[in-house]
């Protein structure tokens, strides 16, 4: 019995280090399909999608809070070598960090791609002050109808250009994130031989991690131009 309850724990405390020990590159090529037809989708459409897309979120920020307890291990040692020879590892990082390709604030992009147009913008607040102005159900129920026909042209003119920053993000991230992990392993390298810090692959993980991260608050922010339907 008790050499089941150990067999037990081992599984499930060496399925969450493994999870915690996922590459970026792996993560990438499992990343969520794009939700397509949004515009046209249902409220149980949207709300599966939804689901899907944070379960997944949610595993990879699960990933990266715990390279950071690992990242306070590894710097409990410190000892520092201001003499450690670290110039062949300083070399390979500027041939590293040169072949990288992600100078494009693709958050700052998508959120402006976000923006309503000015007509969009001004039908939307002029409905919304029809609505607080009228306390007729009928008249609330008729302003609704046209308030989801505006976010419906909303989406419908949106979504293209969304769409084209969400395929080209993914596609920086296909292009470089094999090379920003291995930019990373050699500043860590780097830093371990200079201040002693404690060497773990995994810690090179974390800069991927947060833009795999950006691409998909990305993903979620485009849900919310569904106007969901019945």
């Amino acid at each position: 019995m008790i050499k089941t309850v150990f067999l037990f724990l081992f599984i499930m405390l060496s399925g969450h280090v493994l999870f915690a020990q996922e590459k970026p590159t792996d993560i990438v090529n499992q990343l969520p399909d794009y939700f397509s037809n949004i515009c046209s989708a249902t409220n149980d459409e949207v709300e599966a999608y939804a689901e899907y897309l944070g379960a997944f979120a949610d595993k990879v920020h699960e990933s990266l809070n715990l390279l950071s307890d690992l990242e306070e291990k590894a710097h409990k040692t410190v000892k520092t070598n201001p003499n450690a020879n670290v110039k062949a590892l300083q070399q390979e990082y500027v041939k590293a960090e040169k072949a990288l390709h992600i100078s494009r604030d693709f958050r700052n992009e998508f959120s402006k791609a976000m923006d309503p147009t000015e007509e969009i913008k001004s039908r939307f607040e002029m409905i919304g002050k029809q609505i607080e102005e009228t306390s007729d159900w009928q008249k609330i129920e008729q302003l609704g109808n046209e308030l989801l026909k505006v976010k419906a042209e909303y989406c419908e003119s949106t979504y293209p250009g969304l769409m084209e920053i969400l395929v080209e993000q993914r596609a920086m991230l296909k292009a470089n994130t094999n090379q920003l992990v291995i930019k990373c392993d050699l500043a860590q390298r780097i830093n371990c031989e200079l201040l002693g810090y404690t060497y773990f692959p995994e810690l090179s993980y974390q800069e991927a991690y947060f833009l795999i991260i950006d691409h998909l608050d990305n993903m979620g922010m485009m849900i919310n131009l569904a106007t969901g339907k019945e």
